[in-house]
């Protein structure tokens, strides 16, 4: 067996993505149930972070405003907004799971503290339809997370917030 040598992949983008929008993180996961990956991305928009589904071959599947603004945090930077892809409620379907806020102006478009309209938010990843969404645990405004089967295999796994990074 070769070892990788090169590991890096692209996606082209079906679309052309307006001129202030640009990525910052992004996820991995089989989005459409199907045994194929695709990709989450998180892009900033207008000031707000976007939660962005692709395809590999660059089709968007969905778009979803999370509500947030795209600076925060010590570094202004986008960690206020934490995303994974995973079946948390066991119905064999992936879930996109992420930090979601109410859309309402915060000051100077920056995140400094969570808020009590904040919410964890689940949506298909396929579709893009919300799944289930529950308050934000988190009050800084770095975070991360990610799932664990903290009850056992034979339970559902649980979304770990971690806060204050």
């Amino acid at each position: 067996m070769q070892p990788a040598t090169n590991l890096a992949f692209e996606f082209p983008l079906t679309h052309a993505p307006p001129p202030d929008l640009y990525p910052y993180r992004f996820a991995i996961g089989d989005l459409q149930n199907n045994g194929r990956s695709g990709v989450v991305v998180l892009e900033s928009h207008a000031k707000r972070v976007q939660v962005c589904a692709y395809t590999l071959d660059g089709t968007r599947l969905w778009q979803r405003d999370t509500g947030l603004p795209d600076s925060g945090g010590w570094d202004k930077r986008m960690n206020h907004v934490p995303v994974t892809i995973w079946d948390v409620n066991g119905d064999g379907r992936s879930e996109v799971i992420y930090h979601s806020g109410p859309g309402h102006a915060f000051a100077n478009d920056f995140y400094a503290e969570a808020g009590p309209d904040e919410m964890l938010t689940a949506v298909d990843g396929e579709t893009g339809d919300v799944v289930w969404e529950c308050p934000w645990p988190g009050t800084r405004p770095r975070v991360m997370f990610t799932v664990g089967y903290l009850r056992g295999m034979e339970q559902a796994p649980s979304v770990v917030v971690q806060d204050g990074t």
